[in-house]
């Protein structure tokens, strides 16, 4: 359960990583941002859309059969299946983005697309490479390396271009290298870790046979949990594929920077307790326990941090990015709803597969997609503006992420009554520490980087309030910190 050692120290040697690798792209990005322009992070964050989709699917999520499979041949055998299936559709990719230039159509994210395929296409690799081989770390618990892996390739993503803006003109060109070498960096990282402990051992279990047999034992996971996730990433990029069609490339690039920083805490939280999570429910007969323990603590991180947001997100951006990027901080003010509901989902959403129900997955995630994509079409048409457009989608992102959440406690068993009160709890909790800030900033006439340190300020406070009203998380922290050192 969460409230385990076990847990919790596992849960820690993921985020000790994830954090020192968000902590380099944090310190990284104001120098990014003065280098490269919004028009670049528009152009970036167009083909990184295309990169996440494919990548994503692209072992046809036999990735995940790997941590759920009962036998280490079984998983030696995904492995390969996994890495065969995303060469393939990796060289597919290629040859797909260098017909856009003859179809005819004229779009900018057709020009965007057909101008990097080769780029595209090894990123595309690089990554799906990486989620299969962290799904092979997590089937025995690795999470220390995991973590590390976080680490390594945040490095190399946050400082390739900044080296390459020094010695060349900022260009998207330092953006992929920074994306590639950091990506190229973590795989062999884990390559060498997987030597050094087992070898190819793997190599001598691999049998076609038994390939094809898994093929057909998981054939679901390509069937229903492969469309579930396009569609759930469709619905993840869908304001790159809106914002493009009906806004100038400068307004994805607000969007990219805000949803980049945005996609910190939730990353954090999504990969080192959504992993755990992972391995530690599919082994466990009360599920629902866990569930409730989870969801109780990812309110407790989530509700005051995101309020700040809400707050102050322009003023932060101004400050930290440059004055350049102070419509990113708006874009991330309108987004704050709808991160809030999506650190709540993402762990949660890994019992899909344990219990797997992925065709009615596959439905509700369709379902949530065309409400955003609905939500984004209203707003570009009718409104014609970008940040009502994004508060439409962060809207319609919350009410769909809460009703899959909803579904997500029913099948797990678990309690909408108990965990309704852990939302009131801590949501009046947050809102305790909300009104005197909301105060000072309405009748004191304050700076924007005092607004920051007064809001910091705050937010050390609420979690030290939150630590001296639960004995048993302060227990627990010292138990995982001392075990850990």
């Amino acid at each position: 359960m969460i409230n385990s050692i076990s847990f919790i120290t596992n849960v820690y040697k993921v985020a000790s990583g994830n954090i020192l690798g968000q902590l380099f792209l944090i310190i990284s990005s104001p120098i990014i941002t003065r280098i490269y322009s919004p028009e670049i992070f528009g152009i970036f964050a167009i083909c990184s859309s295309i990169v996440h989709i494919i990548s994503s699917i692209s072992p046809l999520r036999y990735d995940i059969a790997i941590v759920i499979s009962k036998k280490d041949t079984d998983a030696s055998n995904l492995l390969f299946i996994s890495f065969l299936l995303t060469i393939l559709s990796s060289i597919f990719s290629f040859f797909v983005l260098k017909m856009l230039n003859y179809i005819g159509l004229e779009s900018n994210s057709i020009k965007v697309l057909s101008t990097y395929p080769g780029l595209i296409s090894v990123s595309i690799m690089i990554s799906a490479l990486l989620i299969i081989l962290i799904s092979w770390e997590t089937r025995f618990s690795q999470f220390a390396i995991i973590g590390k892996l976080r680490a390594i390739r945040a490095l190399g993503t946050s400082t390739v271009p900044i080296i390459y803006g020094f010695l060349f003109k900022g260009s998207v060109y330092g953006l992929f290298l920074g994306d590639i070498i950091g990506g190229l960096i973590g795989l062999l990282f884990l390559i060498v870790v997987n030597i050094k402990q087992s070898g190819l051992r793997f190599l001598n279990e691999i049998s076609r046979e038994q390939s094809f047999s898994l093929l057909r034992r998981y054939k679901s996971f390509p069937i229903y949990s492969t469309w579930a996730v396009i569609v759930n990433s469709l619905s993840l990029q869908l304001p790159v594929i809106i914002l493009i069609s009906f806004y100038p490339i400068s307004v994805v690039g607000y969007y990219a920077l805000a949803n980049r920083m945005l996609q910190i805490p939730q990353g954090i939280i999504n990969s080192s307790v959504g992993q755990v999570f992972f391995k530690t429910s599919k082994d466990l007969d009360h599920v629902h326990i866990l569930v409730n323990k989870t969801l109780s603590r990812l309110l407790m991180i989530a509700f005051f941090p995101i309020i700040i947001i809400s707050l102050i997100g322009s003023d932060l951006f101004q400050v930290v990015f440059g004055y350049e990027w102070y419509d990113a901080g708006l874009y991330a003010q309108s987004l704050s709803l709808w991160v809030f509901s999506a650190i709540l989902v993402g762990p949660l959403a890994h019992l899909v597969n344990v219990y797997e129900k992925q065709k009615i997955g596959l439905l509700i995630n369709i379902l949530r997609m065309i409400f955003r994509l609905g939500s984004l079409l209203i707003g570009a048409f009718i409104m014609d503006n970008p940040i009502y457009t994004l508060v439409l989608f962060s809207v319609s992102g919350f009410v769909t992420n809460i009703g899959f959440l909803f579904w997500l406690l029913k099948i797990s068993g678990s309690s909408i009554k108990i965990n309704l009160l852990s939302f009131f709890k801590y949501g009046f909790i947050a809102l305790a520490f909300t009104i005197p800030l909301i105060f000072i900033f309405q009748f004191f006439h304050i700076s924007n980087i005092m607004k920051i340190l007064i809001s910091f300020i705050f937010l050390i406070g609420y979690y030290l309030y939150i630590l001296s009203i639960d004995p048993g998380l302060r227990s627990l922290l010292k138990k995982t910190i001392s075990l850990n050192n």
